[in-house]
């Protein structure tokens, strides 16, 4: 109950009666009230219901039980009397107050109804609706993605969609759904709210909503996705069941992906090719092809474009022949090369050849694996069908009831239709389920209706026959064709008409076929149409060929009532099938039954099997067959094959299948030990040196010992393990276990040779009858065997440079230290080897040698930021020296920079002396803190710039991309202050460098001159990439291209860098607004000329080095717009209709359209519901649902819908709305501003 008015509401009353009439009798109606429970209820014992009772969770304010026409005054009057019995025919009642109603408030007042045949039943029912079924919602599912699904994460958005579901009585408007999502390091958790959802009974209880979530720059890696509702924070209502409230699934964010997943029907000698794309957002690289075994036999082939590359010639799982030259590392897996950032089709070839069975499908499974990184994987499957065989099938005309069925007339006789006239028959009962017609190949005879005519008198005419299907979910007939045939006379005589169909045609569940006999007027003779006789004669009807027919939908075995699938020797395995027809259970005729043992021996050959059931629902669609097979006391151990082969009464036959086993198969699980809960491999990343220790489960409820248990292991890395030695037998835990029933732990311990990322295994086992089953039997990628530590250039490596016989802290050489995710790694000796003109022993004064860490990794010792680590001197010129170090520790999985340093002294230093610096993976001595294994280091050797002793010369000035160098982008067309580029400008210790002018140059799409208003430098002061006006200092005038893809020069500056420092200076733009969609920006440093720079003590002009230095491409994001969707009702305006009452639906559509395809942040419509000229009102600002959520191209529109009654009020013939939406850049360019 709402209060649309504009004030409050005092004292409002709520009635609920109830005239009590059980049975269709109105007598003897006696009713109740339970003071104890706030309930009234009726009753007349002795009918099939015969206690009937209401109340609420709220406290009535009063009630009353009297005769039925006294109730209806007293509620009139409101002037129940709290009368608590009454016997006759009687009526109940009870009144709920509300003291206030404030506007627009509404008052929710559930009302939960029972009947029983027990009053005690009837009261504790109601009771347990009122405690635990009136407040309950939350999320059914979640529909997409699916869980476990990989997604490439350069689609860039994924629409993450789920349904919400009303389990409880009471409704609930505008309840909020949210979406949380978890990820790997580096991941920000996103927990808010999807979409306010109405939910509401019967019509709306459940509502699908959608989240895009944009994955383009997402760190990889799992991510737990969770849909939930909280009722108890969002509406302060107690949710009475939580264990619905969320669910919750997994999706792998990848760079890479191959498909999509498709299907396709064939018939058979003709072959199907998939085309399937390879989405490669990582580096270059190979990727290997593995194929599942084909579920129907058939061969699978690869090409790319023409080129036939990969043969399965039996669909067996294993390539038979691969072209050499598409198996890079030569591992008999075909492959093929995708470079970084693009795609690259092939195409899958399933041969169907003309021996394929009708009505089977195929499955096959086709795996891309990068060949260095098993974790880069994904799948496509495609499904390969070809259509069941086509059938004939007869519908027969009856007389009483004229009606078409599958089975004959049996009474005989015939319809007459006058002149003028038109016989109806329609087909009785309609389709159980959809049913296809089918189109014969090369004939136009595609339906054929024999019918048995004569006429009234003698004489001839032209009789029409026209065949029609009706859909009821539509209310529509559709004519399938009509045929014209001259009659003649008065003998009965066959007419043979035709219908011919454009196509195959699929009339839906619940619809049917009509037939139609137009008899016309001229001339004046009555037609008649015979339906048999006692004999079988004269029977028309239609004959048509068809595809859906009786199916065997499911076959199941029960021990008694329970079903199970595992029997022993001597047990009764009751055997089930459910068996359909599109035309009803009616024409279903029998189901008979053959059952094989394991060694495909027929133990059971073609018995019939016992009608148990029949759907009663109309139309009736199933019967249900029972079929009790006794297990021999010596029956073969294993796996049993059910075929039930179900008849129609035209013993049309269909097979469908089942099986069972005597005896329990094994079963391998995971031992749930610590380490061993998930997986049976610990460690999962080790050393060679390391041992692997592989653990299971092995369960037998038979009690049966293995014949054999393996652990699998691909020793070779080349995905499968049937190589060598890749096979091995398990050892006992515990040998005195000898109770397999509750499972027994087995175990090896395994060492590796060579460092692999691409290693798996897998566990098998057999108890002499069959293979185990479970988690365990499927492949699992691990471990990785690593080295430990790896040695790499760091990233700010220094350049050759001149610097002075007492220049201090000269940056040497700078390299990288990466630990792998096994454990800490303690480095305690390194060994650097000099190198150069200069001597290491007398040139350099004593401690001059330096080893930093680099914290913040830019090349630059700072003794403000980076870590001492040791210093000393090298043992002899040009000599590799170690050096101890005083336990360095690399964090797991974690990397550092490391900087050696020298201090040069005129002392010792001489003019003309060069120095140089390098390290070799060999040079580092570490070992494993936990382990203490000794670490081999892996990497390329590291060799830092030469410097070069000079006095009084000229110095240098290196110029590099700076650490936070602008990546691609997007931005606004008139976005400000954007950072184009980072440049890092290094000075020697020989002298400052004083730079009077600098040259920029432009490059991309957009137009440069017009579409950039101002270019900008700044000193970026704390070095961080990002413009802070109130930290950096701007670096000469703005400045502005005269020409597209021209230059800037900031001229007459004074900048210095100082001697042995380096800045970092900022090109800013500010845009425009006159870029379009898809435009590009780009500015680089070109050439070391395009810096004007002299030596502040020699006065020497100075010649850079390290140019071109380029930013990232920008690119400019397009405006989304909003435009009438141009169907019916909305080509000018967007609702439909408009004008209406208060329970009139109102429907807001718009289309939204962007050209960089972003889907919308956010659509609404805005609506003035009270007509008071805004629309700040609750219920007035209205996200908007998709009308096609699978519709994902947003480049030509999609369309957006939202519907909603509005109140009646004083203003509400001046409503108004408008439309609002942005892509998360921009807001929409929007249809009609001011509102409609």
């Amino acid at each position: 109950i709402k209060n649309n008015g504009g004030v409050a509401a005092n004292n409002v009353h709520f009635f609920q009666g109830m005239d009590w009439n059980f049975d269709g009798n109105y007598w003897g109606d006696s009713c109740h009230y339970s003071s104890t429970d706030d309930l009234v209820y009726g009753e007349d014992p002795g009918g099939i219901a015969s206690y009937g009772g209401f109340r609420s969770d709220l406290s009535s304010s009063a009630h009353d039980v009297t005769s039925y026409w006294t109730m209806w005054s007293r509620i009139r009057s409101n002037s129940l009397a709290n009368g608590n019995s009454y016997n006759g025919d009687a009526a109940t009642a009870l009144r709920w107050t509300k003291t206030t109603l404030s506007a627009g408030e509404t008052w929710v007042i559930p009302l939960i109804w029972g009947y029983h045949n027990s009053s005690s039943e009837l009261i504790s029912m109601i009771n347990n609706a009122i405690n635990n079924e009136l407040y309950d919602v939350g999320i059914k599912s979640i529909d997409e993605p699916q869980d476990g699904q990989r997604i490439n994460r350069s689609q860039g958005t994924l629409d993450i969609k789920a349904t919400a579901a009303l389990y409880g009585v009471v409704d609930f408007s505008n309840l909020p759904v949210h979406i949380k999502i978890e990820g790997p390091a580096g991941f920000t958790t996103i927990d808010t709210v999807v979409n306010n959802v109405d939910l509401s009974i019967p019509t709306q209880e459940t509502k699908q909503v959608t989240y895009t979530w944009n994955i383009s720059s997402v760190p990889l890696g799992t991510y737990t996705i969770t849909y939930y509702t909280d009722l108890d924070n969002d509406k302060g209502i107690t949710d009475q069941d939580q264990s619905n409230d969320s669910k919750q699934i997994q999706v792998i964010i990848g760079d890479f992906s191959i498909g999509p997943d498709q299907g396709d029907e064939t018939t058979p000698g003709n072959d199907v090719d998939y085309t399937l794309t390879l989405d490669n957002g990582g580096s270059t690289a190979y990727f290997d092809f593995t194929v599942s075994s084909s579920s129907a036999g058939l061969a699978t082939y690869l090409y790319d474009n023409s080129t036939l590359f990969a043969r399965d010639n039996d669909g067996d799982g294993d390539w038979d022949w691969i072209d050499p030259s598409y198996d890079y590392n030569s591992n008999n897996k075909p492959d093929i090369q995708v470079q970084g950032g693009t795609t690259r089709d092939i195409i899958l070839r399933k041969v169907v050849p003309s021996s394929t069975p009708w009505g089977i499908t195929d499955v096959t499974t086709l795996t891309a694996n990068h060949i260095n990184n098993s974790s880069i994987t994904d799948d496509a499957t495609l499904t390969t069908s070809t259509p069941p065989t086509a059938q004939a099938k007869q519908l027969y005309l009856y007389r009483t009831p004229r009606k078409l069925t599958t089975q004959p007339e049996t009474a005989g006789g015939y319809v007459t239709i006058g002149e003028g006239s038109s016989g109806y028959w329609n087909m009785d009962p309609v389709f159980a389920k959809s049913f296809v017609i089918k189109k014969k190949s090369g004939s136009d005879n595609d339906v054929a209706i024999p019918l048995y005519l004569r006429l009234s008198s003698s004489g001839s005419k032209n009789i029409t026959i026209v065949l029609q299907s009706y859909d009821p979910s539509t209310e529509t007939t559709e004519t399938l064709g009509s045929d014209t045939l001259s009659v003649t006379g008065t003998t009965i005589t066959l007419y043979n008409f035709y219908i011919e169909l454009s196509e195959d045609k699929t009339v839906p569940a619940q619809g049917k076929l009509i037939l139609r006999i137009d008899n016309p007027g001229s001339p004046t003779q009555d037609l008649r149409v015979y339906v048999g006789d006692s004999s079988g004669n004269y029977r028309s009807r239609i004959e048509m060929d068809t595809t859906t027919y009786i199916s065997v939908d499911w076959v199941k075995t029960y021990s008694g009532a329970t079903e199970q699938t595992v029997f022993s020797p001597g047990d009764t395995v009751t055997i089930k099938a459910l068996v359909s027809d599109p035309f009803g259970s009616y024409d279903i005729s029998q189901a008979r039954i053959t059952i094989r043992d394991p060694t495909n021996t027929v133990v059971v050959n073609n018995q019939p099997m016992t009608l148990e059931a029949t759907d009663g629902s109309s139309p009736s669609v199933w019967k249900r067959y029972t079929y009790d097979y006794n297990i021999p006391a010596g029956a073969q151990r294993g796996q049993y094959t059910i075929t039930v082969t179900a008849y129609e009464s035209n013993n049309v036959t269909r097979d469908g299948e089942g099986n069972f086993h005597v005896g329990h198969p094994p079963q391998l699980d995971w031992t749930g030990e610590t380490n061993y809960t998930t997986d049976g491999l610990d460690p999962e990343i080790g050393y060679v040196s390391t041992n692997f220790e592989y653990r299971v489960k092995y369960t037998d409820l038979d009690n049966d010992p293995p014949n054999w248990i393996r652990v699998y292991i691909d020793f070779n890395q080349d995905g499968d393990y049937s190589d060598p030695g890749e096979a091995l037998d398990m050892e006992e835990v515990n040998s005195s276990d000898i109770d397999y029933t509750d499972g027994k732990l087995y175990r090896k311990i395994v060492n590796f040779t060579s460092t692999g990322t691409n290693y798996s295994y897998k566990f098998g086992a057999n108890d002499g009858y069959e293979d185990a089953t479970g988690d365990p039997t499927l492949p699992i990628n691990d471990p990785d065997i690593v080295n430990g530590l790896d040695l790499y250039v760091g990233d700010h490596n220094p350049s050759d440079s001149n610097e002075t016989p007492d220049a201090q802290d000269v940056e040497m050489l700078q390299f990288k230290l990466k630990a792998d995710d096994v454990e800490d790694i303690k480095v305690t000796q390194i060994q650097l080897t000099p190198s150069g003109t200069g001597d290491d022993v007398n040139d350099l004064p004593p401690g001059s040698v330096q080893i930093y860490i680099d914290e913040n990794n830019n090349g630059i010792y700072e003794p403000s930021i980076d870590t001492f680590i040791y210093n000393g001197d090298y043992a002899g010129d040009d000599t590799t020296t170690t050096f101890d170090i005083p336990d360095q520790i690399i964090p797991k999985g974690g990397e550092e920079s490391w900087l050696v340093v020298y201090d040069f002294s005129s002392s010792y230093t001489d003019v003309g002396d060069t120095f140089r610096v390098e390290i070799q993976p060999s040079n580092i001595t570490a070992v494993g803190v936990e382990t203490g294994t000794s670490i081999t280091v892996e990497g390329a050797n590291v060799q830092g710039g030469l410097k070069t002793i000079v006095s009084g010369g000229t110095g240098s000035l290196t110029v590099s991309a700076g650490p936070h160098n602008p990546p691609d982008s997007t931005a606004a067309s008139n976005a400000q202050d954007v950072e184009m580029l980072q440049l890092s400008l290094s000075a020697s210790s020989v002298e400052d460098i004083n730079i009077s002018s600098i040259t920029f140059t432009a490059s991309g799409t957009a137009d440069d001159s017009q579409d950039i208003s101002s270019v900008e430098l700044w000193l970026d002061t704390d070095n961080n990439g990002i413009l802070d006006t109130s930290i950096d200092t701007q670096i000469g005038t703005a400045q502005t291209y005269s020409s597209d893809n021209g230059t800037v020069t900031f001229s007459s500056l004074s900048e210095t860098i100082s001697a042995g420092s380096t800045e970092n200076w900022l090109v800013i733009y500010n845009l425009a607004g006159s870029a379009s969609s898809g435009e590009t920006f780009q500015v680089s440093l070109q050439a070391n000329a395009h810096i004007t720079a002299t030596g502040a003590n020699s006065g020497q002009s100075i010649t850079p080095t390290g140019a071109p230095v380029s930013g990232g491409v920008m690119t400019v994001s397009g405006v989304p717009t909003l435009d009438w969707t141009g169907e019916t009702n909305y080509v000018n305006d967007g609702l439909d209709p408009e004008i209406g009452y208060s329970s009139t639906v109102f429907t807001y559509r718009v289309k939204y359209t962007d050209p960089d395809n972003d889907p919308p942040s956010y659509i609404r419509v805005y609506i003035d519901k009270n007509g008071d000229g805004d629309y700040s009102d609750p219920g007035e600002v209205n996200d908007m649902s998709e009308v096609n959520p699978s519709d994902t191209d947003y480049t030509d529109g999609k369309l957006y819908t939202y519907s909603t009654t509005i109140p009646y009020g004083p203003n509400t013939d001046n409503c108004s709305y408008y439309f609002s939406a942005s892509d998360g850049t921009y807001d929409a360019d929007s249809v009609d501003t001011p509102p409609v």
